[in-house]
């Protein structure tokens, strides 16, 4: 230990003087001894001892000072060590290798609920519980035997109440190194453990909110979209039947539901699209996909909305940009999202698509000559709910979801999107992705560009699957205007039953159904071998699923669907032959529904009427290439149909064949014949030959039946 510093120095300065003086003092005594006198010898004799002494009490004085100062720095070094010990929020003690308490602090002795004076020389089964002091022994004795340091989380019950302790203990040893008790360190987590136990709570309980929110999401999804999409369905319908008619102020009101349902839908859709963006629910389902063709059928659906607001529409393509691997259905989402913004902000201007690569990544650049943004409305434009300001709102419409749903979509495919505007101008979006690993698999062509492909061995029917009867209705009308042939299904189990029977072409499915769901059906069909091939086209309310692709889907439709569109997809199964169309009437529901079906089977598209007035209704609306007509029936009969057809100019070229089994007068069958009315006879109790003559009939009036 190094003494003060200026005491220090002088009594090392003194007794290195004294020490010089004194050696050569002592040395020269015995070799001036025989040219001296004795008095001078005892003289120098003297004061070497002196000098000697002199030293010799001063090393004292310093090993003395060096002993104290080094035992008031053991002394404070002990006191601290005792506050550290007494004073810490760790509990501490140590105990001999018996077990007793040694030392203890005060924080140890709070937790086992006794003073720590009182704890001095006891065990631990005075304060603990006996499976705490079989626990703690057990640790304890670990210690002691295998000289080594542990750590355990250990659950205690002592007298001062029930603790989780994080506990380290180590070997005290002797002089001689060997094992003489153990030390125990333990810090309380009780009130962590709590936390983290009330954490895991709260984390269960938004676990349950968020599926709770998914579910509602799910179901508002089902509830909210099945009406709209019966409401914008019938609405076209009834609009296309306006315009068909000439009906202007019916179809210009019809045009009006048809766009504000659309634009509800449209605000659905970007609600629900944000909640499962940001509840993490948006699963990508990345594919190769060619991006001259994915542009190409974009700007192709986006021209007529660029040409009402007088608006030229152009798309121009790098020749070195070949395929990308993304989401498609994501990234049609973001470009139609902003060539929309676009077209709706430009008028009589233009809307310019420039796509191009660089350093692994796509661009995708859409330019308008619009109003353009000033900087203050650039800083909110991708905020939710937020667009340049209330006017452009009121003005344009639109929620204010749409960029908000791109950026966060494109965050999610690693990409991101930048804007530029001034104010008259126009604005630039720039789209930025990764192009991804293209090697890994082929381009998947648009399915608009496949010729058709008839299914081999199949009747040329296409099999409509849906619990809601207006979206079978709009189905059926949507495919029928094609002359393509449609049966409907209200059940999966319906659903399976008549695929084995019918063999359509082509099933059309929706996937929420009252007895099972859609996936269901498709798993059932795949599990078929004499129809695990068949087409499914999936038109459904819900959003696509990682399960198409397992499964086998053609594509995913989300209802309301494009009517145009679907009607292509089918004739690729089906081909592009218009099929005959039929109508058949009679009171008898078994047989009326038993001879549709039979012909429906054959490849004929067959509506049905069970009365002469509902015959009437229907063939008034779309006259039928042959009637198959009941004579008795209740109110208005067969002959009167059949005079109500012939003083009907759009009716009476329309052929007639009269099924029944009353008996027929030869006056009757004159008049018939004269009217070029064929009769046959309901006998045969498979209707076999009721099919026959149709087929002859219409093989005779040479219209197409499509029969394979």
């Amino acid at each position: 230990m190094k003494l003060p510093t200026s005491a220090g120095r002088a009594a090392k300065s003194v007794g290195a003087v004294l020490l010089s003086v004194s050696m050569p003092l002592l040395a020269k005594a015995p070799i001036d001894a025989s040219a001296q006198t004795d008095i001078r010898d005892g003289e120098y004799l003297l004061i070497g001892a002196l000098l000697l002494l002199v030293i010799m009490a001063v090393g004292l004085i310093l090993l003395y000072r060096r002993v104290r100062i080094q035992r008031e720095e053991i002394r404070a070094n002990a006191h601290l060590l005792e506050d550290f010990f007494q004073h810490s929020n760790v509990a501490m003690k140590v105990k001999d290798k018996q077990g007793h308490i040694l030392r203890v602090n005060d924080t140890a002795a709070n937790l086992m609920g006794r003073p720590a004076n009182e704890l001095l020389g006891k065990k631990i089964d005075t304060v603990a519980t006996p499976e705490t002091a079989e626990l703690i022994g057990k640790h304890d004795r670990e210690v002691i035997q295998g000289h080594g340091v542990t750590a355990y989380e250990e659950q205690v019950n002592y007298l001062g109440g029930s603790y989780t302790l994080l506990t380290r203990r180590f070997p005290i040893t002797d002089e001689r190194n060997a094992v003489a008790g153990v030390g125990v360190i333990s810090m309380d987590i009780t009130q962590r453990m709590h936390t983290e136990q009330e954490l895991r709570i709260a984390k269960l309980e938004a676990e349950a909110a968020n599926r709770a929110k998914s579910l509602f999401l799910a179901n508002m999804s089902h509830e909210l979209r099945t009406p709209l999409n019966s409401i914008i369905g019938l609405s076209e319908l009834t609009f296309e039947q306006a315009e068909e008619h000439e009906d202007r102020e019916t179809a210009e009101i019809m045009q009006r539901v048809v766009n504000a349902g659309r634009h509800l839908l449209s605000l659905i859709n970007d609600i629900l699209d944000i909640s499962r963006i940001e509840s993490g629910r948006i699963e990508l389902h990345t594919e190769v996909v060619h991006v001259q063709t994915l542009l190409d059928t974009i700007i192709n659906s986006m021209q007529p909305l660029a040409k009402a607001n007088g608006n030229r529409l152009l798309l121009e393509i790098a020749p070195d940009v070949d395929s990308v691997c993304v989401d498609v259905t994501r990234l049609r989402q973001v470009v139609l999202n902003l060539i929309g913004n676009a077209i709706k902000f430009t008028r009589n201007g233009e809307v310019k698509v420039k796509v191009s690569s660089q350093h692994e990544q796509l661009q995708i650049v859409v330019a308008d000559t619009g109003i353009g943004m000033t900087p203050e409305q650039l800083q909110r434009i991708f905020e939710p709910f937020e667009q340049a300001d209330r006017s452009i709102a009121r003005r344009f419409g639109g929620s204010g979801l749409g960029l908000t749903i791109s950026r966060q979509l494109l965050g999610l495919m690693e990409g991101h999107i930048s804007v530029s505007s001034d104010i008259q101008s126009g604005s630039v979006f720039t789209v930025t992705l990764p192009i991804g690993d293209v090697s890994s698999a082929e381009a998947h062509p648009a399915l608009a560009t496949l010729a058709p492909q008839p299914a081999s061995g199949r009747n040329p029917v296409v099999l409509v699957v849906d619990d809601d009867e207006d979206a079978c209705e709009l189905v059926r009308n949507a495919l029928e205007r094609d002359g393509i042939n449609v049966v409907s299904a209200s059940s999966g189990e319906q659903a399976l039953t008549l695929t084995r029977s019918l063999r359509p072409a082509v099933m059309v499915l929706d996937i929420l159904l009252g007895d099972m769901t859609g996936w269901d059906v498709l798993a059932a069909i795949r599990a078929d071998p004499d129809h695990a091939e068949l087409p499914v086209i999936l038109c459904t309310v819900t959003d696509p699923d990682q399960r198409t692709g397992v499964l086998g889907v053609v594509e995913h439709l989300t209802k309301p669907f494009d009517r145009e569109h679907l009607s292509h997809l089918v004739q690729r199964f089906v081909g592009n032959a218009t099929s005959s169309s039929l109508l058949v009437v009679d009171d008898d529901d078994f047989y009326r529904d038993s001879i549709a079906n039979m012909l429906r089977q054959a490849g004929h598209q067959v509506d049905t009427a069970p009365n002469g007035e509902h015959a009437l209704s229907i063939m008034r609306n779309r006259p039928p290439d042959l009637l198959l007509l009941d004579m008795v029936m209740p109110g208005m009969d067969g002959l009167a149909v059949i005079e109500a057809m012939r003083t009907d100019p759009m009716l009476a070229p329309v052929p007639i064949m009269l099924v029944t089994a009353a008996d027929i007068s030869p006056e009757i069958s004159r008049n018939l014949y004269e009217r070029a009315v064929m009769l046959v006879r309901k006998d045969a109790p498979n209707h076999v030959d009721v099919v026959y003559h149709v087929h002859r009939l219409l093989d005779k009036l040479q219209i197409p039946t499509n029969r394979t």
